[in-house]
């Protein structure tokens, strides 16, 4: 069993750096970010107000591979997380290294997803109705640029910051939904529901797991970790169940309030135009600041996990050796390299197509992480029957939401193919020029920032 008792790279990185509720912070900081603010519009134009449902159903999901990732980071803890995993599942073929380098594609997608949210909610704060053409691209470019920053500071910092953050943001939340009640129509929540149609279910539920994958981020701190065995599961199972707890609410009260078609309409900032009716305009503006102190944690959350990722896959020769090397602040250039990637993706892609594309890549991903785990389920004593239940889970999702993008979203559907390929074309390149093959042994614990 790997022990990931290396030395740490910086001074405040290392063994205890990272207590079970710094992780649950980081992990409740992606997640919510990520999912609630970014996603409600997109799955309630599925689901209508049957959004609650999809949460529900795609956090039992989140709850199945969480208890996979956290056995297989108490027994591997490592900065890599799911990088690692595959390699441990498959070996150091070109499945393991394809699949861990489309992991880190699909996770600058995610993160350019979050960063377009925090500036369409930072828009509609400081700005009139409409905002100016660009203020939405320019504030997601700005929040980019200075969160590597307080990356660059290291584990410890990272996790007090979320500690502050996550608290605010959900003090807000809570008012919301304690206050929203107040204002819910029963008839709203029935007379729209969309659940007739089974594929279209699975569809909504695809997407509603996208906003639980953050959940990720937690196994990247294992090697920060005290007692990975004891402090992962723990941080994992009591982060992804408070946020079920938090988005069955949020969505209740919000398609409790307005209709499916107000929603959707203002699906950039829905759950700011969803405070409106109980609170008036100020309660618009604190919940959009409420969304951009979510989307900034989330984004904050992943760029620490994507460079752990990003460090990881350069020691293995499936990234070039740049995202090894040290920067500013002895931080790798990964974290750099990575800002100036979403940076391009955030202000080129179109975000309902986008959180398409980014859902196909988790779900990708985290079924081949739940298969190799069963392969290799005897050294990380994890229950053969949980595993195989979120296999067939994530198994069934996967399957019925790729169908469903070849009949709606026939571009996205490709655009993921094109991704995935190039990104087995990349590491096979890689792999060829570098000559750097290494084993499922290797340990990767010394952390990246």
């Amino acid at each position: 069993m790997a022990t990931g008792s290396t030395s740490p790279t910086s001074p405040d990185r290392g063994h205890g750096t990272m207590t079970v509720s710094r992780a649950v912070s980081l992990g409740i900081g992606s997640m919510v970010g990520a999912g609630i603010f970014a996603l409600l519009g997109q799955v309630g134009a599925i689901a209508g107000s049957g959004v609650w449902l999809a949460f529900l159903i795609g956090g039992v999901v989140a709850l199945l591979n969480g208890y996979s990732y956290g056995r297989l980071g108490a027994t591997y803890p490592s900065a890599g997380g799911p990088v690692d995993y595959l390699t441990r599942g498959f070996g150091t073929g070109v499945f393991s290294g394809g699949l861990s380098v489309f992991y880190y594609a699909a996770g600058l997608i995610g993160m350019a997803m979050v960063a377009r949210a925090f500036g369409s909610y930072g828009a509609a704060t400081i700005s009139s109705d409409p905002p100016p053409a660009g203020l939405a691209a320019g504030l997601a470019v700005a929040i980019v640029i200075a969160l590597p920053l307080v990356n660059a500071a290291g584990s410890a910092l990272v996790g007090k910051i979320e500690l502050v953050v996550v608290g605010l943001k959900l003090t807000i939340l809570g008012v919301f939904v304690v206050g929203g009640t107040f204002g819910i129509s029963s008839s709203l929540l029935t007379n729209e529901l969309n659940i007739s149609s089974p594929s279209s279910v699975v569809l909504a539920i695809g997407l509603a797991f996208f906003a639980y994958t953050g959940f990720g981020v937690v196994t990247n701190s294992a090697a920060d970790m005290a007692n990975p065995e004891r402090e992962l599961p723990r941080a994992l199972t009591i982060s992804i169940s408070m946020v079920i707890v938090l988005y069955i609410a949020i969505a209740v009260v919000a398609f409790g309030s307005l209709s499916v078609a107000q929603i959707v309409q203002s699906k950039d900032t829905a759950l700011a135009v969803a405070a409106r009716p109980v609170f008036g305009r100020t309660g618009f503006t604190v919940m959009a600041i409420a969304a951009m102190l979510s989307t900034a944690s989330a984004l904050n959350a992943s760029l620490y996990g994507s460079t752990n990722v990003s460090y990881v896959l350069a020691k293995q020769g499936e990234l070039p050796e740049r995202f090894d090397r040290r920067g500013w602040h002895a931080a790798p250039e990964g974290l750099y390299i990575t800002a100036v990637i979403v940076i391009v993706l955030a202000t080129v892609l179109d975000l309902s197509q986008i959180a398409s594309l980014g859902s196909l890549g988790a779900l990708i991903v985290y079924l081949a992480v739940g298969v190799g785990h069963y392969r290799v389920r005897t050294a990380t004593r994890a229950k053969p029957t949980v595993l195989l239940l979120a296999i067939a889970a994530t198994a069934a999702t996967t399957g019925i939401f790729i169908v469903r993008l070849a009949t709606d979203q026939p571009f996205v559907l490709a655009l993921g193919i094109l991704v995935l390929a190039a990104a087995f074309a990349a590491e096979g390149l890689l792999r060829r020029s570098t000559g750097r093959v290494i084993g499922p042994g290797k340990d990767f614990s010394q952390p990246a920032t």
